[in-house]
């Protein structure tokens, strides 16, 4: 997949574009070849490489564990905001306590259903969403962004109505409904579109070309690419590479 998926926010925009199992092999095989004649030099600068990520991922790791102290805090002190319940849900969910972050996603939702924060159900919605689309639970998460989708639709809320129409593509690509998929990426490009949001469009157009790909619509698929590669070209996107490697795969 192109891109990850992200915590639902108002404006957030959600890239999920895959990439053929085909390409990450040969990316394998290329590397396998390569470490057979690399210099010592390049194998220490590979070593300060691996220990300087090391110490990033380890940074990151303190970071959250301290932004969950600090939220952990401000739930306990003011238990009936709906906000601080939600990034909690974040945090935990970034340290993989599922349980837990499904909870507080949940204690998030009764709050806002509470205040009647329309925007915040969906945020909270699309959040319970992605948990399970994560675990694999792929019912579960189409229950929560239809639900998500459904209130999006009736405030007005374009951007996130084209953001879950993508979730649905990449949940039923997942599922083999390759027809079903197609049909939710072309409906979110078609906002996108409307938007005039270039990098929603590259998005949709990559994952539109999968799926004629993965149909045999070999054209389609090269048309679709290239209307995606036009786009991140303009918009300098580091997935310039990874469209031009699907093109060559054609």
């Amino acid at each position: 997949m192109f891109g990850k998926k992200q915590p639902f926010k108002l404006g957030t925009i959600l890239l999920l574009i895959l990439l053929l199992p085909s390409l990450c092999l040969g990316a394998e095989d290329s590397k396998k070849t390569k470490n057979k004649n690399k210099p010592a030099s390049s194998k220490v600068k590979k070593k300060k490489a691996t220990v300087a990520e090391v110490k990033n991922k380890k940074s990151a790791e303190i970071n959250i564990t301290q932004s969950l102290r600090e939220h952990r805090a401000v739930t306990k002190k003011f238990p009936g905001k709906e906000d601080g319940w939600n990034k909690l849900g974040l945090l935990l969910e970034r340290l993989g306590d599922f349980p837990r972050a499904n909870d507080a996603y949940e204690k998030a939702l009764i709050l806002a259903k509470k205040h009647k924060n329309k925007k915040f159900i969906v945020i909270v919605y699309g959040n319970l969403g992605n948990l399970h689309h994560s675990r694999g639970k792929l019912d579960k998460a189409i229950y929560f962004y239809q639900k998500s989708l459904n209130i999006s639709q009736k405030m007005g809320n374009s951007q996130i109505v084209a953001n879950t129409y993508s979730r649905f593509g990449t949940i039923y690509k997942s599922q083999g409904k390759l027809d079903k998929s197609l049909k939710f990426y072309q409906k979110s490009l078609k906002i996108e579109k409307m938007l005039n949001h270039k990098e929603g469009m590259a998005n949709d157009y990559a994952n539109i070309g999968l799926i004629f790909n993965l149909k045999g619509q070999k054209k389609e698929a090269e048309k679709s690419w290239k209307a995606s590669l036009k786009l991140f070209k303009v918009l300098k996107s580091p997935n310039v590479n990874k469209v031009q490697a699907l093109l060559k795969e054609l």
